[in-house]
């Protein structure tokens, strides 16, 4: 499995002058490395930025939990410190996904929150018996969409919006100026459409079970293990 590969790809191979072209710089010295995917090259090219966001992203949890400690308040009570800790965990993460995105995505980053709330208010608002059906058509419909409307570019919306007068396409443009990082979010997207998919559909099975709580079960909600967080709900 490792032999072949590396044979292939060595210069001594007849068939290398074929595909060297399409060879690049690789880390490896005395290496190339076949980047001529895009979608491939703009994960591997992005690695040190990634490196970087891991190392980061607990260092400012770490900051921000101490620049907004827990009410003392909500610390007297086992539940009040559990449900302050997921408050102050959650207000966290939004603020860094959101940056996150509109770094990776840009003004796209817009149509992603725009999908994403309409996928929650699907699971939140509707009848139970109904969930499962709609979340399943809604994001199969999406997957369908994103790739035949190209990842709705704004300059088009203007121009929908605009019923064929020019001008307001400007701010159209305008928007799409600035894709981020991988401006083609649609790709990357079709794995984010499983991970809705999943969310609605276990906010689904949990409704049977609300009712019960950490404090019913005799645990501390503010240092639960890792499975009891599966099976024990959030409050709605």
């Amino acid at each position: 499995m490792f032999y072949v590969p590396y044979s292939v790809s060595t210069e001594s191979n007849p068939q290398y002058r074929k595909f060297e072209p399409l060879l690049s710089k690789g880390w490896i010295p005395g290496r190339k490395v076949d980047n001529s995917d895009a979608q491939y090259a703009s994960f591997r090219d992005n690695i040190p930025y990634m490196a970087l966001v891991v190392i980061l992203h607990p260092l400012l949890r770490k900051a921000y939990n101490h620049f907004k400690p827990l009410p003392t308040s909500e610390t007297s009570r086992p539940e009040k410190l559990g449900e302050a800790r997921l408050q102050q965990r959650v207000s966290y993460d939004l603020v860094f996904a959101t940056i996150f995105l509109f770094v990776l995505h840009g003004f796209s980053a817009l149509k992603v929150f725009f999908i994403i709330c309409t996928n929650y208010t699907l699971a939140t608002s509707l009848p139970k018996q109904y969930i499962p059906t709609l979340t399943w058509l809604f994001n199969i419909a999406v997957l369908f969409a994103n790739e035949l409307c190209s990842g709705y570019p704004y300059a088009r919306v203007a121009q929908v919006l605009s019923f064929g007068d020019q001008p307001p396409l400007n701010w159209g443009v305008m928007l799409d100026s600035y894709g981020g990082l991988v401006p083609r979010w649609e790709v990357l997207f079709n794995l984010t459409v499983l991970r809705l998919i999943s969310f609605n559909l276990d906010y689904y099975w949990s409704l049977d079970q609300r009712g019960g709580s950490p404090v019913e079960k005799q645990l501390d909600p503010a240092n639960l293990s890792e499975r009891d967080r599966v099976a024990i709900s959030a409050s709605a």
